[in-house]
């Protein structure tokens, strides 16, 4: 039960990250006239920013996706040799622990890399524009949804709708 809890966690982990880095990859993917058109470079063409902020940004940028380009191709490796090892019969459950371990590493690393290149960016830009520029990063990525859950659990409901229906104010001694 253990192991499938943990297999299921890292599974959904991975699966995360590899779409965050899809995100960011294809927000920084392109030359800058058709980034600005298509994925409005990387958020910032909203923020009316100097060209040399811009451009400050755009060098930034070309530094990490060379930087992030042999972690992708070094991922993409380990789940092709995953793949391969859950194609097998019997299942060498060791081997796959092995390739998972290696690509939650490489996933943690490329986690790492993109906050520091999240944060690099927010603080090239004038300080009234960082926070609106994550904003608009954390909205293209369903980040407010998805971190701000407005799903509510039954207990939430029930204890909301007993507020509303009998609010604390009403129970003054009289």
């Amino acid at each position: 039960m253990k192991r499938r809890k943990y297999i299921l966690i890292v599974s959904l982990l991975f699966n995360a990250a590899f779409i965050l880095s899809l995100v960011i990859f294809l927000v920084n993917s392109g030359d800058s006239r058709r980034r600005s058109r298509r994925f409005g470079s990387g958020g910032t063409h909203r923020l009316e920013l100097a060209p040399e902020t811009q451009a400050k940004l755009d060098s930034t940028r070309v530094r990490f996706r060379k930087e992030l380009t042999p972690l992708w191709e070094e991922q993409r490796r380990q789940r092709s040799a995953l793949h391969e090892i859950l194609l097998k019969t019997p299942l060498d459950t060791q081997a796959i622990d092995v390739r998972l371990d290696s690509i939650g590493i490489i996933q943690t690393a490329l986690d790492k890399k993109i906050t520091r290149q999240l944060l690099l960016e927010k603080s090239i830009l004038p300080p009234d524009k960082g926070d609106s520029y994550m904003r608009i990063l954390l909205r293209r990525w369903g980040g407010e949804r998805r971190f701000h859950n407005t799903r509510r659990d039954s207990v939430n409901t029930e204890r909301e709708d007993l507020l509303r229906k009998d609010p604390p104010n009403n129970h003054r001694a009289k």
